[in-house]
């Protein structure tokens, strides 16, 4: 339980202080956040949260593993630091 709580403590602290959800759930509002400013498509990101395409048109065609490995790697690394130390 020690470590879920302050992997919990990191997630609110990392999700920001206007987080309204609780802090599993506000690591996808962060998700999809960072990903917009790294310049990954909505239909990217949905695809790698597995949400489906908001529209018919969105579901054509498909999102590869090759397009998610390229976003997912422009995405910060985290320092949990402290978050997971005993």
């Amino acid at each position: 339980a020690a470590v879920s709580e302050r992997g919990a403590a990191f997630a609110r602290k990392a999700c920001g202080p206007s987080l309204k959800a609780s802090p599993n759930h506000g690591w996808r509002h962060s998700f999809k956040t960072i990903g917009r400013d790294a310049g990954i498509a909505d239909s990217v990101l949905d695809a790698i949260c597995g949400h489906a395409p908001a529209t018919v048109g969105g579901a054509y065609g498909e999102v590869t593993l090759k397009a998610q490995r390229e976003a997912m790697a422009k995405f910060p690394r985290f320092d949990l630091g402290e978050a997971v130390q005993p």
